[in-house]
């Protein structure tokens, strides 16, 4: 697997557990409401962009790894 693929698939996995509309996370972990949709057709966001958005995944889970 690719990076890309990896964060995409974390994404995803967030989005499901957490039950977050996709605009809503690229606009709270991004500023970038179409974020997820853009990422879905194929965006290769850089490191940075990367790092923020897992960051907010992780601030944002509970303690048994779920989403909060």
């Amino acid at each position: 697997m690719t990076l890309l693929t990896d964060f995409s698939e974390e994404v995803a996995l967030f989005l499901t557990t957490s039950r977050m509309a996709p605009s809503r996370f690229g606009r709270d972990a991004l500023g970038d409401p179409g974020f997820v949709a853009e990422l879905r057709k194929g965006r290769c966001p850089n490191l940075r962009t990367i790092e923020r958005a897992r960051a907010f995944i992780t601030t944002h889970k509970g303690a048994d790894g779920r989403a909060a």
